[in-house]
């Protein structure tokens, strides 16, 4: 997933890519997430931070995957300070997280003075899948 929406503000050459890997599991007839962790690699021109990351996540709660009823999926990275939120076929990449915060579904305002607004989201991106 690209965490750069069209209208972020970044220069055209500036971007993230990361992969977010989902390690499944059954427990009582739910699927659950094992483990969650993602690789990053961020670019751009000279000045601008480049370089790879990788966040270990931890989940909020223990969500079922199967559920039709399942509204979103909150994952954590207590270390860097970051989390992502998924929301059917939109999520929120955040940065700068503190711990207990809660996961705003919008994109920070400019106004903002206050935890968590997303850093970066995917309306105007969807999610994309590798090729088999």
């Amino acid at each position: 997933m690209d965490l750069h929406s069209l209208d972020c503000g970044a220069p055209d050459s500036y971007g993230h890519e990361m992969t977010l890997t989902l390690v499944l599991g059954s427990a009582a007839d739910r699927c659950v997430i094992e483990e969650a962790f993602a690789v990053g690699k961020a670019y751009g021109p000279p000045g601008f931070p480049s370089g790879s990351w990788k966040n270990t996540f931890t989940v909020t709660g223990a969500p079922d995957l199967a559920s039709a009823d399942l509204q979103q999926v909150e994952l954590r990275d207590p270390t860097r300070q970051e989390a992502l939120l998924l929301l059917g076929t939109i999520y929120y990449f955040y940065a700068g997280v503190v711990d207990g915060g809660r996961l705003k579904p919008e994109l920070i305002p400019e106004e903002a003075s206050d935890c968590c607004y997303g850093f970066t989201s995917a309306e105007a991106l969807r999610w994309s899948y590798p090729s088999p």
